[in-house]
């Protein structure tokens, strides 16, 4: 899910792109020509952001600046090569890549590596999507008309129904034959069809080309309006509709931990969370009953909305999450203590 959910923005930009291209040089470019260039561009982008991801990593695991702040720059360095490098494809038109997919794959890598600031680097760049989502959709309010919206209205609020009560149903219908959700909850997975800005933002891909294209604008503003009465009516019933459904749970708020665990290259360790579930051998014996292996240390307990500084004598309480510092081979150790009780999850 993770994977389809990053790496369906890519496919979208590319198909965006193709179909420009069909449009604006047919002479070059046909439609069977996606049969080769799609598998082409997405493979090479896969390729490269495997092998950038992983070269990025071992360098920033090698490095050792005496200024934190260089890592976060190294690390915008490396989205920056990464797309190029797949983009510019070596001068060579038929080694181009998709540089979005290669970017999403080298973050993807990146993620499941162990290097320097890997949680710092992980925080900053989150910051900066934020940013560039905040942005993006200024830039997006600025290109929409009033007048615009207005004759796009009733063939956007048409295509929008279209999409949300048949398209979108009919399609989670047809994928989820034969799958063990019951059928509240595949009518509830056919009504969440949230849109965000990737969508509007294609749509400004044939608007730079709109004296070339015809109806760009009106494609444009179509786009947004379904956008908008998917994120307005959607966004707006998905609770009810969960809750008429008898799917929703309460919600879990988890609060900020009090201190965070950063890999400066100093210390062969890490730090993992273990929640404490109803099967768990040891739910009200004290920290110091559990056997921990040596090397291991309890640092907090989140306890609901409150955290326990741990001693020996702490009581282990049903849904404590127990936060451990050690090395790798010695929280195998407490995986297999601390564990037992995750097991049917």
């Amino acid at each position: 899910l993770e994977y389809e959910s990053g790496s369906n923005d890519p496919m979208a930009t590319f198909l965006t792109l193709f179909m420009i291209d069909v449009i604006m040089r047919p002479e070059t470019t046909s439609y069977w020509s996606i049969l080769w260039t799609f598998p082409m561009r997405m493979g090479i982008g896969i390729l490269l952001g495997i092998v950038i991801g992983r070269l990025a990593a071992k360098f920033l695991d090698s490095i050792d600046f005496d200024y934190d702040g260089l890592y976060y720059v190294i690390g915008i360095g490396v989205v920056l090569l990464t797309y190029g490098a797949a983009d510019w494809g070596f001068g060579v038109e038929y080694l181009r890549g998709n540089g979005f997919m290669a970017v999403y794959v080298c973050g993807m890598v990146m993620g499941n590596s162990k290097f320097t600031y890997q949680y710092g680097l992980g925080r900053f760049h989150d910051g900066i999507g934020w940013l560039m989502q905040v942005t993006l959709f200024g830039m997006l309010g600025l290109l929409v008309w009033p007048s615009g919206l207005y004759k796009a209205l009733w063939l956007g609020l048409g295509i929008s129904l279209i999409m949300m009560f048949v398209a979108r149903p009919l399609v989670v219908f047809l994928c989820m034959i034969g799958s063990k959700f019951s059928m509240k909850e595949r009518t509830f997975i056919s009504w969440v069809g949230l849109r965000g800005g990737a969508p509007i933002m294609l749509a400004t891909f044939p608007l730079m080309y709109k004296n070339d294209i015809p109806g760009a604008d009106v494609m444009f503003n179509i786009v947004f309006l379904i956008v908008l009465t998917s994120v307005v009516f959607q966004g707006k019933t998905l609770m009810p509709f969960a809750r008429l459904l008898d799917l929703d749970k309460p919600l879990k708020i988890s609060p900020r931990v009090p201190l965070e665990f950063e890999n400066t290259g100093t210390l062969d360790g890490e730090m993992k969370e273990y929640e404490v579930m109803e099967s768990a051998p040891f739910i009200g014996k004290c920290l110091s009953e559990l056997g921990l292996p040596p090397g291991a240390l309890v640092l907090l307990i989140r306890r609901g909305h409150q955290f326990v500084v741990p001693r020996g004598n702490t009581q282990i309480l049903l849904h404590d999450s127990l936060m451990v510092l050690g090395e790798g081979r010695t929280l195998e150790d407490v995986e297999k203590i601390l564990g037992k009780g995750n097991d049917e999850e």
